[in-house]
């Protein structure tokens, strides 16, 4: 008998395996994109997409080693030099080099250039690009990684309903912090919004309130800009590992 399992495929596609039976029935369902499934049935067991942790906005190798031992599923790093939390790409291809396997790697680009982008693609081993909604081209579909796109809610909210596949969003006004407090009729097309596309959101909220808020509502990722205004990179690694700690205690009692 299984007692659990887990699979990493990609980012928002680690799949927790957890005994719900005694029938041998299979069904899978795949992305409208043909990617890895996003959900299995297997008789014996129940698959459900776990909550992901984006720390995103690394500056060194050390702080990103240690926001992976810690248990983020992805890292973030920021290509774009009117951003404080900059880095140039051959300190980011060095970090890159030196992370666990299976690692998400996000990357914030300044330069849209196809031939740009499938080089950097590559050479940084990019699971997805963080890409404003106004630079997303149809061509990026074609990169062999997967498209994040930032912008206003409203911006997103068009710019899905026009897209050929589904991407992660980002909304750049909306917090988990601001979405949970919603009633239910507003809150009900952010969750239909984050069942088809997969949300982002970044999350203030204290730890120890993780559970009730994740309770009424549970996006695909939360999403750390780690730093202040003032000073870039990641600055608290305790804050860090106490969300990781609440996520997971979530996920065991699934």
């Amino acid at each position: 008998m299984i007692n659990a399992l887990t699979l990493h495929t990609s980012f928002s596609q680690k799949l927790k395996i957890v005994p719900v039976g005694d029938e041998y029935k299979t069904e899978i369902r795949k992305s409208n994109s043909g990617e890895a499934p996003l959900a299995i049935q297997m008789g014996i067991a129940q698959i459900s997409v776990m909550i992901q942790i984006l720390v995103h906005g690394l500056t060194n190798k050390t702080d990103s080693l240690v926001a992976a031992k810690l248990g983020a599923n992805g890292l973030g790093f920021v290509l774009d030099e009117s951003d404080d939390r900059y880095i140039e790409f051959t300190l980011a291809q060095h970090i890159i080099k030196n992370l666990p396997p299976l690692m998400s790697i996000f990357v914030q680009p300044d330069n849209f250039d196809p031939d740009y982008l499938q080089s950097m693609v590559t050479k940084l081993q990019v699971s997805s690009l963080i890409v404003p909604v106004g630079r997303y081209t149809k061509s990026m579909e074609s990169l062999g990684c997967r498209v994040t796109a930032t912008g206003t809610s409203e911006a997103l909210k068009e710019f899905v309903n026009s897209a050929d596949q589904p991407v992660q969003i980002a909304p750049t006004d909306a917090s988990l912090d601001t979405l949970h407090e919603l009633p239910e009729d507003e809150l009900r097309p952010w969750r239909e919004l984050n069942q088809a596309h997969h949300l982002l959101l970044p999350c203030t909220i204290p730890p120890k309130e993780l559970t009730s808020v994740l309770h009424r509502f549970k996006p695909a990722a939360l999403l750390f800009r780690e730093g202040t205004q003032d000073h870039a990179g990641l600055q608290d690694f305790p804050l860090l590992q106490a969300y990781i700690q609440a996520v997971h205690s979530i996920e065991e009692r699934v």
